[in-house]
C-alpha cells in the first residue's frame, strides 16, 4: 500500500513538472485539440496544433485531413496568403480527398481576397478541369470568372462563362444571376433588343427570383429610356409583383422601382394631357 502510494505521489510531481502542452502522444491528440479549437473559432489556436501535429508526426496518416483543415483555419483567421499556399498543396498533393474541390474554390476566393484577379481566375478554372462532377462548385467558380471579366471589360470572356452556367448548371443558384449577367452584358453593348430577351429568359426560367424582380426592373428601364412610357409602367408593375413573390418589399431595389413608376405614370398621365399617344 504504502509502495504504491509512492508511486502515486511521484507520479503527481512529474506531471508538474511537465507542462499540459506536451503531453500529446498520438497525432490524434493534436488534431483533436485543433479541431475543438476550430470549433469555437479560436483559428489562430487552431492553426497552432495543427502545425504542431504535422511538424510532430509527419507520417501519420491523419495528415492528409489536417493539411485541408489548417489551410482552412488560416483562410477563417483571415491569412489569406497562408491559406492560398497550404491548400493548393493539400490539392495538389491529395486530390482524390473529399475536401479538395472546397478547398480547390477557397485558394481562388483568398487569391480574390488579395486582388489577383488573374490568379484567382486560374485557380477557378481547375474546378471544371479537375472536378466536373461537382456541378455547384463549377457553376459558382464560372459566375466568378464572369465577374471578374467583366469587371475588366472583357465583355466576350465574360459572355462565355456566364452562359456556360445557364448551359450546363440551369438550376444552380448561380445559373438566374448568370443570365442576368448576359443580359447586362448586352446593355453594356447597347444591344436593347437582345438585352431585353435575355432579361424576359430570367423572368421566364426563375419567376419568383429576386434576379426576376432585377430583370424586369432593367426590362422597364429600357423601355422608359426609349421614350416607351406605357410599357415601362407594364414592367414596373411586374417587377413589383415578383418582389413581393420574392419578399423584397423593403429592399433598396424596390424603392427605385416605385420612383421610377411614379415617373412613368407622370409621363403617360402627361401624353394624355397633351392629346397625344406616348411614344
Amino acid at each position: 500500500m504504502f509502495r504504491c502510494l509512492g508511486r502515486l505521489v511521484l507520479l503527481l510531481a512529474l506531471l508538474t513538472l511537465v507542462p499540459w502542452a506536451y503531453c500529446a502522444l498520438t497525432p490524434a491528440d493534436e488534431y483533436w485539440r485543433a479541431r475543438a479549437l476550430a470549433k469555437v473559432s479560436q483559428y489562430d489556436q487552431a492553426a497552432h496544433w495543427y502545425e504542431t501535429g504535422l511538424a510532430r508526426y509527419p507520417d501519420s496518416g491523419m495528415n492528409r485531413d489536417a493539411r485541408f483543415e489548417l489551410g482552412e483555419c488560416y483562410f477563417k483567421a483571415g491569412k489569406s496568403e497562408q491559406a492560398a499556399t497550404m491548400l493548393r498543396k493539400a490539392v495538389e498533393g491529395d486530390p482524390s480527398n473529399s475536401r479538395a474541390p472546397e478547398a480547390q474554390m477557397t485558394v481562388g476566393r483568398c487569391l480574390m481576397s488579395l486582388g489577383k484577379d488573374d490568379a484567382a481566375r486560374r485557380e477557378f478554372a481547375k474546378i471544371r478541369e479537375q472536378f466536373p462532377a461537382q456541378k455547384d462548385l463549377c457553376s459558382e467558380a464560372e459566375y466568378l470568372i464572369a465577374g471578374m471579366c467583366l469587371e475588366k471589360g472583357d465583355l466576350a470572356a465574360a459572355a462565355k462563362h456566364a452562359r456556360w452556367v445557364v448551359s450546363e448548371c440551369p438550376t444552380s443558384k448561380w445559373a438566374p444571376r448568370c443570365q442576368l449577367m448576359v443580359g447586362d452584358i448586352l446593355s453594356q453593348k447597347e444591344a436593347w433588343d437582345r438585352a431585353s430577351e435575355a432579361y424576359e429568359k430570367v423572368v421566364a426560367d426563375y419567376p419568383d427570383s429576386k434576379e426576376a424582380a432585377d430583370a424586369q426592373f432593367r426590362i422597364a428601364k429600357i423601355h422608359y429610356n426609349q421614350k416607351e412610357y406605357k410599357e415601362s409602367l407594364s414592367a414596373l408593375r411586374d417587377a413589383l409583383s415578383v418582389a413581393k413573390a420574392a419578399r423584397l418589399l423593403n429592399s433598396k431595389m424596390v424603392t427605385d422601382i416605385r420612383n421610377l413608376l411614379s415617373l412613368a405614370t407622370e409621363m403617360v398621365a402627361k401624353s394624355k394631357d397633351d392629346g397625344a399617344p406616348p411614344e
